[in-house]
């Protein structure tokens, strides 16, 4: 009988305990190459959870729950209420064009890019969905569902909570609905000098660096005065 070819020294049953060896040594050798925020969450050594728990566990450090329960209606008016504003599909049509189209979506999977195509298709979709939310001053809770994403921050210890950058990911739709309060809002501010002169913070055309500008020109004018000046 002529040799085969692929013959091997081992037989079967020994070839099938080298291989399951070279495994058991490759998973301890990731089991001890990782973090426990990588893999399973681990509780004293012990894998128990899964990923979404060791998620979770990083969120309720970072999100710490309120020691004291809101209640948002604590306050009645007397005065008879406004007439419910209704921005015209002008208005709302320039909210959504200005939309940027390469932002990520949020728990919906609507991005902006097809919000416009959406609107541009059926442009009597979204005024008349906004238009009824503000009419019965309702914000629907599905737009405010946030999908949180954790991002490490570089050289940071991966198995603490405060090395990880949350951020949050909303709806489109709910955005637009802002934006569109929040510029009548502005308007009725700005149109009734309801804003201080040292609002800087939210405001169009101020910053963080027109603040910096404004105390060191106090401060100068002050030393100029001959005054003590304090910061």
């Amino acid at each position: 009988m002529k040799p085969c070819l692929f013959s091997s020294p081992y037989t079967l049953s020994e070839a099938s305990d080298t291989m399951r060896k070279h495994l058991s040594t490759a998973r301890e050798a990731l089991r001890k190459s990782v973090f426990p925020s990588q893999i399973p969450y681990f509780i004293n050594g012990d894998p128990k959870g899964s990923l979404q728990e060791a998620a979770q566990n990083i969120l309720d450090q970072i999100f710490l729950s309120s020691a004291i329960p809101t209640n948002y209606n604590l306050t009645t008016s007397i005065q008879p209420p406004d007439p419910p504003f209704c921005p015209p599909p002008k208005e709302i049509s320039a909210v959504i064009e200005h939309l940027p189209s390469g932002k990520a979506p949020g728990i919906d999977g609507i991005d902006n890019l097809l919000i416009k195509i959406i609107h541009k298709r059926f442009n009597n979709i979204f005024p008349t969905l906004f238009n009824k939310c503000l009419h019965l001053s309702c914000f629907s809770d599905s737009l405010k569902i946030g999908n949180i994403i954790l991002f490490q921050k570089r050289g940071k210890d991966q198995r603490l909570a405060s090395s990880y950058r949350p951020i949050s990911l909303l709806p489109t739709i709910g955005k637009v609905l802002e934006k569109l309060m929040t510029q009548r809002l502005t308007y009725h501010l700005e149109s009734t000098n309801s804003l201080n002169d040292r609002q800087h913070g939210f405001s169009e055309g101020k910053s963080v660096d027109t603040a910096i500008n404004e105390l060191l020109r106090n401060i100068k004018t002050a030393r100029r005065d001959g005054k003590h000046v304090l910061v």
